[in-house]
């Protein structure tokens, strides 16, 4: 999944270092097998979940400015886009 993942960014022009992506796929595993006994996400697949929901909430960091430093994420649901925003920019606040 890492390569798939890692592919992913490459075409979508997102740079994240290996302990972030790191950080992501245990997000995935993590969200995977919680989805599993609550309907967190109607995706299943792991693949579609990188594509729809991780590739998509990065995609989101282009609209902030790097003096932006707080966001609020309201009805964040399985906790996109805020989960992985705060993963990619630590130096921002961001409330779920």
């Amino acid at each position: 999944m890492k390569d798939y993942f890692e592919q992913l960014l490459k075409k979508s022009n997102i740079k994240l270092d290996n302990s972030k992506v790191e950080i992501l796929l245990k997000y995935l595993r993590l969200l995977t097998e919680k989805n599993k006994v609550m309907n967190l996400t109607a995706i299943r697949d792991e693949k579609e979940i990188l594509e729809k929901h991780f590739i998509d909430s990065l995609l989101l960091s282009e609209l902030f400015l790097h003096t932006d430093k707080k966001i609020i994420d309201i009805g964040t649901g399985a906790g996109f886009p805020g989960i992985p925003l705060a993963i990619l920019r630590p130096d921002m606040q961001i409330v779920l």
